[in-house]
């Protein structure tokens, strides 16, 4: 890309460039003719941004969702929903989970960094996750305390399915690596590279999702997911949200409300943030460019969500149902009894279970 226009740049005019570099030629008709046939089946269209750059020249050049197709700029949409996505030889299915869904989030504000008002950020998580947490749908849990011995012990116990970081982003020029600043024993700085985060989570199948709401921590999901070779840090959770540039409490709020009411919907991680970035744009806010999706999901779906329904309350406590010795005591209905007991008899589980009860009497 050309020279860095800034970060106060109009999004239209960093879409337009954008578009432009990236769907030059051939790639851009094959993309408008794909979209034309997923538009005849009324489907949704995702692209998938692969690029071997892990340090952006700037916010805006890390803007992948600024421009939703050819033509004028439309901003975000369902049609074209855009993320980072490896391909990988293996991948994972959704995992089925009857809700609710447990998000544990890690607040880490280490000593000799700039201070974060950490009580702040979990009142403002609260705040966003609250009608999901009332609903049933979400469980909201805290770690307390942010190292990394606590994450590891804590990912022991009860399945997290999803890790919502809090803190602070950096990376490391000299390494070209992306990492996040958890705290040590001693309130001091213990920088966790984003592949060996990803080494962490990939032993704890049920963390399908690790959204880091930190400054460069699209930098530490990029390096960590995204290495080239696909080595150990590739095989971490299947998605990552991340943030390329600071949101303001406002912006979090409202993008982390929608996303994860997206996603307890059901929707695929990449639907969900859609309607997360459409939220932001339609109240007027340019922050829908600030969060980045890398996935490594070939369909983007990474819960399946089992509704669990309500069991009735029994109108007459201690009723067990009948079995066929007690046929005898129903009068009038001798015909349907037979019919129903000629149904069961022909059904392999019913011959089954006679054969067991025959071997058990003898």
């Amino acid at each position: 890309m050309a020279d860095d226009p800034g970060p106060a740049a109009d999004l239209a005019e960093v879409g337009s460039r954008l578009f432009a570099a990236v769907f030059a030629g051939p790639v851009g008709t094959l993309l408008a003719a794909s979209q034309a046939s997923v538009a005849a089946e009324d489907a949704g269209c995702g692209c998938g941004c692969a690029s071997r750059r892990t340090r952006p020249a700037g916010p805006a050049a890390l803007g992948d969702p600024l421009r939703s197709g050819p033509g004028p700029f439309r901003g975000p949409g369902r049609g074209l929903p855009v993320l980072r996505y490896l391909a990988l030889p293996r991948s994972r299915s959704a995992l089925p989970v009857k809700p609710p869904l447990r998000v544990l989030a890690v607040l880490a504000s280490p000593a000799s960094l700039p201070a974060l008002d950490v009580e702040r950020e979990w009142q403002a998580i609260q705040e966003a996750l609250a009608d999901l947490v009332a609903d049933g749908k979400f469980v909201l849990e805290r770690l307390v305390s942010p190292t990394l011995d606590a994450l590891q012990q804590r990912l022991l116990g009860e399945p997290v399915h999803i890790l919502h970081f809090i803190g602070h982003g950096v990376f490391d020029e000299a390494g070209q690596a992306g990492a996040l600043a958890f705290a040590d024993a001693r309130g001091r700085p213990h920088l966790v590279r984003g592949d060996d985060l990803a080494k962490l989570l990939r032993n704890h199948p049920a963390v399908r999702l690790a959204y880091l709401n930190a400054c460069e921590g699209a930098l530490a999901a990029g390096v960590g997911l995204h290495r080239r070779g696909a080595g150990a840090g590739a095989r971490g959770a299947p998605a990552a949200v991340a943030m390329q540039a600071e949101i303001s409490d406002p912006g979090a709020i409202e993008l982390a409300r929608t996303f994860y009411s997206a996603l307890a919907a059901g929707r695929p991680v990449d639907a969900a943030l859609t309607q997360a970035r459409v939220a932001l744009s339609a109240a007027g806010s340019q922050e829908w460019a600030i969060p980045v999706l890398f996935s490594r999901s070939p369909d983007n779906r990474l819960f399946d969500i089992r509704q669990v329904l309500p069991t009735p309350d029994c109108p007459y406590p201690g009723m067990v149902p009948f079995s066929e010795a007690q046929r005898e005591l129903f009068f009038g209905r001798d015909r349907e009894i037979e019919e129903a007991t000629a149904r069961l008899r022909q059904h392999p589980s019913w011959r089954s279970s006679a054969h067991r009860a025959a071997a058990s009497r003898r």
